[in-house]
């Protein structure tokens, strides 16, 4: 497991909705419900470049479309 997977599974829960799954590679899949995206996407960014939405399809799209338009930027 590496030193991000361990200390995102440190803390029992980082949402009340969260589900929580090891992959085999050590990797941690996390999922939520939430009412909307705007405080879920900021918490995501904060994690970059160690993190990946999966689903659902049309939130990875638009989290991909924004990081490309901020790269325009550099």
């Amino acid at each position: 497991m590496s030193k991000l997977a361990d200390y995102i599974t440190r803390k029992d829960k980082w949402h009340p909705t969260e589900k929580r799954k090891i992959l085999p590679s050590g990797e941690v899949e996390l999922s939520f419900t939430v009412a909307g995206v705007d405080e879920i996407k900021r918490w995501i960014y904060s994690w970059i470049p160690n993190v990946a939405v999966v689903e659902p399809k049309w939130f990875r799209e638009q989290i991909k479309k924004e990081l490309s338009e901020s790269l325009e930027n550099y």
